[in-house]
């Protein structure tokens, strides 16, 4: 799904579409304490989305008193900053509390994010 490009190819929306169709039934299939997604839209347009699962959920009430906040510039095959909620657990391991495709790296983009980290 390539939402950066500004067309509005039928391709464009159907990833969009279809990712959207994966996070919802994705939450419908969470058997913990809930899959967590928000989506931003702007002009009728997919900007940004953000999603958790129940374990990544869980994994932040357990080990979220340290939080690293990463977001890597286009290194995937989107093209799109991949924003990443990380720490580590009582064994030293990496996981992730939550993950985020955004348009752009705005401060109102930015902003966003974080506050939708926040309602975790």
């Amino acid at each position: 799904m390539n939402i950066a490009k500004k067309s509005d190819s039928r391709e464009n929306q159907f990833e969009a579409a279809e990712l959207m169709d994966v996070l919802s039934a994705t939450k419908k299939e969470d058997d913990g304490p809930g899959f967590f997604f928000r989506v931003r839209t702007e002009n009728n347009r997919l900007h940004s989305v953000m999603w958790s699962s129940s374990s990544q959920r869980e994994s932040l009430a357990r080990y979220g008193d340290v939080v690293v906040f990463d977001l890597t510039y286009k290194t995937n095959s989107l093209k799109l900053p991949l924003a990443a909620f990380v720490g580590t657990d009582n064994h030293g391991k990496t996981v992730v509390f939550a993950l985020a495709l955004q348009l752009d790296e705005t401060a109102p983009t930015m902003q966003w994010l974080f506050e939708q980290f926040k309602d975790l």
